[in-house]
């Protein structure tokens, strides 16, 4: 049997177990391929190539938080170089952004909610490689502002803060450049956030088509059998390419490891397409 998790996180953004460890459960889990995924950085993709083996199947990759006409979305990057100047150059343009973001967040949370860190809470956020909502909900937790860290995303972050996020379009075509694939992560909505519409996503789908993407996250461990064979039917007809994931956060999110459907049914690599597109990590 062919098992996959094609987006997984560790320590280098917002998940809770380093490449190694992650390389560890993958081989426990027996999954025959898997990418590491980290949002907006491929620092943890360039260890992974260096500690995983050709039978590992590892896929370099890499998640950009972006927006669309206003509309949020985020793109999964697969099999891109990994030494590509312009890659490196976009994503180091992406960490100001994402610490500027982390400004915001706090700003936003002692003025909207009269929350305010410690200068050693907030020199810890700030030596993060790319600190996120979950990072920021870990310590109110800590402090008894929280019950959890969903919770904590929730209750101060819910109604969203100002954002600031790149184009989808330019985050396509850069993948491109650097000779990978840009596929739709989660296109009803991820862990955590409400879902789309039918509408929404439709119109969200026109949107990111006009922009370059290559495919979509068919497969997703929120999505029951039924949405995932919606989604896998709709890509098929525009031929698209089909990728699945857990979105794997260690103890940041309650996701099993190569759980791809609520059912955690296998799903067989032919029906993973963006597996055809893979190359080979490339890493100096």
């Amino acid at each position: 049997m062919f098992l996959a998790d094609l987006h997984l996180h560790s320590t280098y953004s917002d998940g809770t177990d380093a490449p190694q460890g992650i390389l560890q459960k993958v081989r426990r889990a027996g999954l025959a391929a898997f990418s590491l995924t980290d949002h907006d950085t491929m620092l943890g993709a360039k260890e992974m190539a260096k500690l995983a083996r050709k039978e590992d199947g590892f896929l370099p990759g890499a998640e950009f938080s972006c927006q669309r006409a206003n509309q949020k979305c985020h793109i999964l990057g697969y099999g891109f170089d990994l030494n590509d100047p312009r890659l490196e150059a976009f994503f180091q343009y992406v960490s100001m952004a994402r610490k500027d973001k982390l400004n915001r967040r706090l700003v936003y949370l002692e003025k909207e909610h009269g929350v305010r860190f410690s200068e050693e809470e907030t020199a810890y956020l700030r030596t993060l490689p790319e600190a996120g909502k979950p990072h920021i909900a870990s310590l109110l937790v800590k402090k008894g502002l929280a019950n959890s860290i969903s919770d904590g995303i929730t209750r101060y972050f819910g109604s969203g803060t100002p954002d600031r996020r790149i184009d989808a379009k330019d985050a396509i075509a850069v993948i491109h450049q650097a000779g990978g694939v840009a596929i739709w992560a989660h296109p009803f909505g991820g862990e955590g956030e409400p879902l789309l519409t039918s509408e929404e996503w439709s119109e969200r789908l026109r949107l990111l088509l006009a922009a370059g993407i290559d495919g979509m996250e068919c497969f997703y461990s929120r999505y029951d059998i039924s949405r995932c064979q919606f989604l896998e039917q709709a890509a098929k007809e525009r031929h698209l390419l089909i990728s699945g994931g857990s979105d794997y956060h260690g103890t940041n999110k309650s996701i099993p490891l190569g759980r791809l459907n609520t059912a955690d049914a296998p799903i067989e690599r032919s029906r993973l397409t963006v597996l055809t597109q893979r190359s080979e990590p490339s890493i100096s």
